[in-house]
């Protein structure tokens, strides 16, 4: 493995161990292994610097079980093991996410009587963050503080980010602790973001600002979305403003939410500015952002703007692109871009729903200024529903409320047969003209 040339050159303990050490750039364990037993094969005595060094490659290649094996040989080669050895020891474990090993390893050290140190607590309270045992980590974090050991910003950081998920308060109680000791940096606020509500996450960003500590882009998104998700739409957009002028670059997923903020509270003027400022139109996170937007101007029956969206967007529409078009438009009863929709949907090889073909048939009964009802296209539209869906009562009604024309009345009861024998209702007044049909048929 070693060329003649190095390992003649390597004549003492000391040679090797640096060899070793070496090895934990490239976290190459294989050599630092094969050096430790060379030491023995040319009858050299490893010390305990060999075995701190070998166990620190295996902690670089997250090889728990070989660190602790290699923990295990130095009390049978009458070596004491010291904090450093049981530190690496403990980060092997970190890195491979063993919290238990990680904490076995730990108890070891204590009746060893040997003080651990920032390293060691570091590492302990990172295990159990990364496997959300967090009451253990922060119970050991507490003990070793009665025990006047000083943690530092890393092992804060860890604590509140083990803490943040599962006991927002606790999280938030060590960020102060580590704000009182100066000490408090921006993976800190990160790692308490998740345990923010909106105006937490607001705070923290302005307790940032008074001790100089730049807001990163994690930061900004975190608050946003907490924003969002709680329909603050005007503290979305004055954070998506404050994170531009800090030459920040959000993502299509915080716009997204940010325009589903403005949609909860009818804000398509709001929402539609957000579109046409989106770039990279064809990510597939544009396509959510355009549905919210549409889904907005439909709730404020904002039909020319849902067209124009519909229209501009690069990637491929949704189906519940579609709908929320089709209902916009359905709502001012314009049936020819309703229909216009539903082609565009099946060119797309889309498929529509139930409420897509209860939106076209109500759009085709409606009236609006010089249009009349397309009964005739109500009536195509419920047959091809008929293909596919159980019409529902909501179908029967778009289909058969306006005024029951003998014609009208009768080519539901021929399309909804089935409807009706199962329970359903039709219109009263198609109802009653039915149940005349059938008389006037028993009679003749």
């Amino acid at each position: 493995m070693w060329p003649p040339a190095m390992a003649m050159s390597l004549r003492t303990t000391i040679d090797y161990n640096k060899l070793i050490t070496l090895q934990q750039r490239s976290q190459n364990w294989q050599n630092a292994l094969h050096l430790l037993e060379r030491i023995c094969a040319v009858r050299l005595q490893p010390t305990l610097v060999s075995f701190n060094a070998s166990i620190s490659c295996c902690e670089k290649a997250s090889r728990w079980q070989v660190a602790g094996l290699l923990l295990h040989n130095v009390g049978l080669l009458r070596l004491t093991p010291n904090v450093i050895t049981y530190s690496a020891a403990i980060s092997a474990c970190e890195k491979a996410a063993e919290w238990q090993q990680a904490l076995m390893l730990f108890e070891e050290l204590c009746h060893e009587s040997l003080q651990p140190n920032v390293v060691t607590l570091g590492a302990l309270v990172s295990s159990c963050e990364s496997c959300s045992a967090w009451r253990q980590g922060l119970r050991i974090f507490r003990d070793l503080q009665a025990c006047l050991v000083q943690p530092n910003a890393i092992v804060y950081n860890a604590s509140i980010s083990a803490c943040a998920k599962a006991d927002r308060t606790e999280a938030l109680s060590l960020l102060a602790e580590l704000e009182y000791h100066g000490a408090s940096n921006v993976v800190s606020y990160s790692a308490a973001m998740p345990a923010c509500s909106w105006q937490q996450a607001i705070d923290l960003l302005r307790r940032m600002d008074e001790r100089h500590i730049k807001g990163n882009l994690i930061l900004y998104s975190a608050t946003i979305s907490a924003c969002a998700r709680q329909g603050r739409w005007r503290e979305s957009l004055a954070l998506m403003t404050e994170a531009l002028a800090h030459h920040l670059q959000l993502d299509m997923v915080t716009e997204a939410a940010t325009i589903s903020a403005c949609k909860m509270h009818g804000e398509w003027p709001q929402a539609l500015h957000l579109v046409d400022g989106m770039q990279l139109k064809a990510f597939p996170p544009y396509v959510i952002a355009v549905n919210s937007a549409i889904s907005c101007c439909d709730k404020v029956s904002e039909w020319q703007q849902t067209l124009q969206l519909l229209e501009g967007i690069a990637a491929q529409p949704q189906m519940i692109t579609y709908n929320s078009a089709i209902s916009s438009c359905q709502k001012a009863m314009l049936w020819p871009p309703v229909l216009q929709l539903l082609s565009c949907a099946l060119k797309a090889l889309l498929q529509p729903t139930v409420v897509t073909y209860n939106a076209c048939m109500s759009a085709c009964r409606g009236r609006r200024g010089d249009q009349v009802a397309q009964w005739p296209m109500a009536m195509q539209l419920a047959i091809g529903m008929a293909r596919s869906f159980q019409p529902s009562l909501v179908s029967l009604d778009a289909l058969t409320c306006a005024e029951a024309d003998s014609w009208q009345w009768q080519k539901a009861m021929q399309v909804f047969p089935e409807s009706r024998a199962a329970g359903c209702s039709l219109h009263p007044r198609v109802a009653s003209c039915s149940d005349s049909w059938q008389t006037s048929d028993l009679r003749i």
